[in-house]
């Protein structure tokens, strides 16, 4: 029974790891994509809700609202006037959209807080919420959604 626990807790910080590796590539590449202007975004950031923190860092960020559950990015962007025509955003007459991205690794298993959010955030904004297994498949959403103005 020991070694199982042992195990599991080998396995969560591997998972852990694994997450890290792709949130840092992906945020890389989104600063070199801001820096050549290839973003139609106006605000993006990471929620860091979900890090592993010593306890007075946990307790102060608790303190200031972080909890488990929230999605790791946010992109606010608008339509641009060449997709004006896209169906995606001809239904819905919104100046502004927001897409939320969640990563995760697809040994991981979620329970509690975080799954709860997700039915919450895939039940509100279907069409808003999604999860990437990888680095390239959070691209492909961004670039579906209009975020991404060039092919990577």
């Amino acid at each position: 029974m020991e070694c199982n626990k042992r195990v599991q807790k080998i396995m969560k910080k591997r998972r852990k790891n694994l997450e890290d590796i792709m949130h840092k590539t992906f945020a890389q590449k989104l600063l070199q994509l801001e820096a050549l202007n290839q973003l139609n975004c106006t605000h993006w950031h990471y929620s860091c809700n979900g890090e592993n923190r010593d306890l007075i860092t946990g307790s102060l960020l608790k303190a200031k609202g972080a909890g488990k559950g929230q999605a790791d990015y946010m992109f606010i962007h608008s339509a641009p006037t060449t997709f004006a025509d896209d169906v995606l955003y001809s239904e819905q007459k919104k100046k502004y959209y927001i897409t939320w991205i969640e990563f995760k690794v697809l040994d991981g298993s979620y329970k509690g807080k975080q799954n709860d959010s997700q039915e919450i955030f895939e039940e509100k904004f279907p069409n808003d919420y999604f999860i990437a297994y990888s680095v390239d498949e959070a691209f492909e959403i961004l670039q579906k959604r209009k975020v991404i103005l060039c092919s990577i």
